[in-house]
């Protein structure tokens, strides 16, 4: 669904063939959309991670300093998994996490859960905040809103649960 808000003009890779060199391949999208799982770690943050497929953790799991070492040139990437907007914070007063590991890399908006989402109503709230951001030409924050009160319009889906996991960080516009 979210390949035709492109009108076709979208690069998909899922199973064996999602991988972070294709992330890397990819890096000068003006939207990077990642669906896959992720681990937040709070004991040890650096070792929270994206699972992007397969069945060797080796090859799937990419971690923080993956991601820090990545020079992205997009203008939003949307992490659409679990508990990737979450940080930790250290000493210094610095925070550690997925979401900060994709604005060191250096995207400037990012779409992020704080945590376990949903499969179905991610879907939704997806397709949703796309549909306003591209065929309505909304703003990043103005096609999340309306696409959280579609959602929250919904008996089944109106419990926060479902809409409310995902915040967008950085540039709103």
């Amino acid at each position: 669904k979210i390949k035709d808000r492109f009108n076709n003009n979208a690069h998909i890779f899922k199973g064996k063939t999602a991988s972070f060199d294709k992330l890397s391949a990819h890096r000068e999208s003006d939207v990077i959309h990642i669906a896959c799982h992720g681990y937040f770690r709070g004991d040890e943050p650096l070792f929270s991670h994206l699972v992007f497929s397969g069945d060797n953790p080796d090859e799937s799991c990419f971690f923080l300093p993956d991601i820090f070492n990545q020079r992205l040139r997009t203008s939003l990437v949307t992490l659409s998994a679990c508990e990737t907007g979450l940080s930790h914070y250290t000493s210094g007063d610095e925070l550690i996490g997925i979401s900060r590991a994709f604005f060191y890399a250096g995207t400037p908006s990012l779409l992020a859960s704080l945590w376990t989402v949903n499969d179905k109503s991610t879907s939704l709230l997806m397709d949703r905040f796309y549909e306003g951001l591209i065929d309505r030409g909304a703003s990043k924050s103005m096609a999340l809103k309306s696409a959280m009160q579609e959602l929250k319009a919904m008996p089944e889906y109106n419990h926060p649960y479902f809409w409310a996991p995902f915040f967008l960080s950085g540039d709103w516009r």
